[in-house]
């Protein structure tokens, strides 16, 4: 993916996060994302272009990011200054 566009993903991913919390991923519908980010639907099928299901493919996206950032500031707060593992 070009870096111009890593920064609108992570606002996706990380609104998206609220939205299917609240509705799950079968009751989420492209305009309730959309409107949670701030984007068209245009821009949501962008992202997911090449999807038979673009909202399940922005919630498996979504829940790959969240345990993904979840695992980084856990590996953060484990880890003191010398970069050993404190536990």
């Amino acid at each position: 993916m070009e870096e111009r566009f890593v920064p609108r993903r992570k606002l996706l991913l990380d609104a998206s996060i609220g939205v299917f919390s609240r509705f799950w991923d079968r009751k989420t519908s492209m305009s309730d994302i959309a409107r949670a980010v701030g984007f068209s639907r245009q821009d949501l099928y962008f992202y997911c272009a090449n999807s038979i299901m673009p909202t399940r493919t922005i919630f498996r996206a979504t829940v790959h990011h969240f345990f993904a950032s979840t695992l980084d500031s856990v590996s953060e707060i484990l880890e003191d200054e010398s970069g050993t593992v404190v536990v």
